[in-house]
């Protein structure tokens, strides 16, 4: 029931009624503020469980952890490697066969970095693709009240802006 009052009694208006819109809208957006300022709004366990991300690609992320921990673990080993040729000595016969490790190591550390930032850049667009998915397809589903407070454009690109952002932040 719309409260424009029609001579002091209050009528009542459809959902179409221009009396009306302003209230819906201020509505809208109240509630719309409040759920974004809620605490466990930007929970990363909430969007890691709704989305079911890990739970899809748990191959994929797997084998990106497995590439970090070896990047990290051949990084480590760089300075171990330069020791070990300062140690062998200039004249050592030995030198030819430390700089062939160390040659060993650079090749091991470019490969596996490059296979971590694949994998990972992979990841980054599946996710934000699977969100983009869902979150248009739940836009589709709005009832036409929705569009009358919010206009489509705006939402589409409010939602374009936010999965660009968690592409970027992925």
């Amino acid at each position: 029931a719309c409260r424009a009052p029609f001579w002091g009694v209050p009528r009542v208006h459809t959902d179409a009624c221009a009396l009306c819109r302003p209230a819906r809208e201020a509505l809208a957006a109240a509630a719309y503020t409040r759920r974004m300022e809620r605490p466990g709004f930007v929970s990363i366990g909430r969007w890691l469980r709704d989305f079911r991300v890990i739970q899809r690609y748990w191959l994929q992320w797997g084998l990106a952890l497995c590439f970090l921990l070896m990047a990290a673990a051949a990084t480590l080993a760089v300075p171990l490697a330069f020791r070990r040729i300062v140690d062998a000595g200039i004249g050592s016969p030995e030198i030819n066969a430390r700089f062939l490790e160390l040659l060993v190591l650079a090749v091991v550390l470019g490969t596996v970095t490059a296979a971590r930032f694949y994998l990972m850049s992979w990841l980054g667009e599946r996710v934000v693709a699977d969100i983009r998915c869902r979150v248009f397809g739940n836009v589709l589903r709005q009832r036409p009240a929705y569009f009358e407070t919010l206009r489509p454009g705006e939402v589409l690109s409010r939602l374009t802006a936010d999965t660009t952002l968690i592409q970027t932040l992925v």
